[in-house]
């Protein structure tokens, strides 16, 4: 996965390195993340695109009325969206991997959201299984 991100295949937002972290800072994703990170060509979506994604769908991220909200690892899913829009929007194929369960009680999905602006959601193993590395997976 590594040599899709090095090839501009593969992205995340800025973010999403802060997210792995918050949750599991000795995990194997945050470790990736952070050792990968420097090798991105797209960090960050236009401010206009996060702008976009939060008119059409707030519910993105609970308590979107907090001003400091976006600062914190629950506006992920809003800059992991703008980001794909972004590179869809520059003519690139766009397709979020999120672990992300289909519903939440606080507020809605990649799953569920990313697919009403033409943009799939795939779990990491679908997307290892068509990259060709099933044999990376853990059995």
């Amino acid at each position: 996965m590594t040599t899709n991100v090095q090839a501009g295949l593969l992205t995340f937002p800025d973010r999403v390195v802060k997210h792995c972290h918050h949750f599991d800072s000795n995990g194997t994703g945050y470790m990736w993340a952070h050792a990968c990170s420097g090798h991105r060509q797209e960090h960050a979506a236009p401010d206009s695109e996060i702008g976009l994604v939060m008119a059409n769908h707030p519910e993105l991220m609970p308590d979107e009325q907090d001003p400091k909200a976006r600062k914190d690892v629950n506006a992920t899913p809003v800059d992991v969206l703008a980001l794909a829009l972004s590179l869809k929007s520059q003519g690139h194929s766009a397709t979020i991997i999120s672990e992300e369960p289909l519903s939440l009680p606080d507020r809605d999905t990649l799953a569920t959201v990313a697919p009403k602006f033409g943009i799939s959601v795939k779990t990491l193993e679908d997307y290892m299984i068509g990259e060709g590395l099933a044999q990376h997976l853990a059995a």
